[in-house]
């Protein structure tokens, strides 16, 4: 019983495990699809801010990121009206490719009621006394003449069964003169979509002869905007560039530290609790970060010039992203380096000539002289003067030279820079 508890307390260790194995491995995949993607929309970014502001400096034009992101949006919105006025050309010749024939057929049908319509008002025209024939061709005597002829009493069945047909053929002619009104009017609406496309791409050529004579770099810049548009990259580059420096420390340090966790990750003979992978990612970051400040503070030195007088020192941003990645990679390293500046700043001058006990003891007991004597003579009590002696404690610089006085001998042969455990 108790080895069968033990067994699925075994297998419930072992699911658990593997379930932590997952979510760190998902969690790891999550954070390299975030970093990768902030290092690439922030160090691209970077590097196209850096083209214009030189391209600036060196033409002394008026383009700047805003500009270009406008200037490409203009050009954007006259292409995609072009090519919406070209699907519209394009449905509307098909149209009149479809009804060219149905106009030629609608054309001989029309002359085909005509002559029908006008052979059965000249066949019914004397019961109405009409005299001029030529009128039955004008549309507008067709209906007042049906009318006549339905004022006529008790016509024969003959001439009521024409008469209908005069009716039926009289509409026909009508909804017939309509349609090749409509295809008249797709024709002159083709024309007018034609002409427009014409105006919109003399225009937009003439923008593109304009902007591209100003600077001949603004096609490359176009080209490359868009490319950033498409990985919606265009947002880190409307950044300020102090921002976009921060975020490409943040993100790399981010990176760096997950290719850490990684090698952790698949190594078996390394166990973290989840927390580790969890907060290891915020540890790279803040490392970068406080590298980055220590760099812009001149603690490491790795600016250089910028092209002109108008840049005041810059810092490479690809220098940037090695300082930042390895500063994640190497988290706890950064942190000790960091501290031992940090120590060497804040350090004051009395404890950096503190020194310990080095051969008191022995020396005291050859000359035969007890701690209760020394602690007498240096006027302190007891207990201190036997962590001096023992080493546990330093020993100030003044009390230092009181006790080589007592003994006799050189402060150098008494006491150390080091403290006993370094001696070890």
């Amino acid at each position: 019983m108790q080895e069968k508890s033990e067994a699925r307390a075994e297998i419930s260790i072992i699911r658990t495990d593997q379930e932590q194995r997952v979510l760190v491995g998902l969690w790891l995949a999550l954070v390299y699809f975030i970093s990768v993607w902030l290092v690439l929309g922030s160090l691209t970014s970077h590097l196209f801010q850096g083209k214009i502001h030189s391209q600036k400096v060196k033409t002394n034009s008026i383009y700047t990121v805003s500009t270009v992101i406008r200037i490409l949006a203009e050009l954007e919105e006259l292409e995609s009206r072009i090519r919406f006025q070209k699907k519209q050309l394009g449905l509307d010749r098909k149209i009149l490719r479809e009804s060219s024939e149905q106009r030629r057929l609608s054309q001989e049908q029309l002359i085909t009621f005509e002559n029908e319509i006008f052979q059965l008002q000249f066949n019914m025209s004397h019961l109405i006394g009409v005299r001029n024939t030529q009128d039955f061709k004008k549309e507008s005597q067709c209906l007042p003449f049906i009318l006549s002829v339905q004022k006529i009493p008790s016509l024969p069945f003959r001439l009521q069964k024409s008469l209908e047909r005069l009716s039926s053929l009289c509409l026909k002619k009508k909804e017939m003169q309509q349609h090749l009104v409509n295809l008249e009017q797709v024709t002159i609406k083709t024309k007018k979509s034609l002409d427009k496309l014409g105006e919109l791409s003399i225009k937009l050529k003439r923008k593109k002869e304009v902007y591209f004579k100003e600077n001949a770099q603004l096609q490359s810049f176009l080209t490359e905007l868009q490319y950033l548009q498409k990985w919606h990259f265009d947002l880190f580059a409307t950044m300020p560039g102090q921002l976009l420096v921060l975020l490409l420390t943040l993100s790399m340090g981010a990176l760096g530290s997950t290719i850490f966790l990684t090698q952790s990750y698949f190594n078996p003979s390394i166990q973290r609790p989840l927390s580790w992978y969890l907060l290891r990612p915020l540890l790279g970051m803040v490392m970068a970060i406080t590298v980055f400040v220590l760099a812009k503070s001149g603690q490491l030195v790795i600016s250089d010039r910028a092209i002109s007088n108008k840049f005041t020192e810059s810092l490479n941003p690809f220098f940037i992203s090695f300082l930042s990645i390895i500063s994640g990679i190497l988290s706890e390293q950064a942190y000790e380096k960091i501290l031992n500046m940090g120590q060497n700043i804040f350090k004051t001058e009395n404890t950096s000539k503190l020194r310990w006990s080095f051969k008191i003891k022995l020396i005291m007991e050859a000359q035969d002289k007890k701690v209760s004597d020394l602690a007498s003579y240096l006027g302190v009590s007891t207990r201190v003067a036997c962590e001096w002696v023992d080493g546990n404690s330093p020993v100030p610089e003044e009390k230092q030279q009181v006790i080589a006085a007592w003994l006799g001998r050189s402060i150098r042969e008494l006491f150390s820079d080091l403290p006993p455990s370094s001696h070890l």
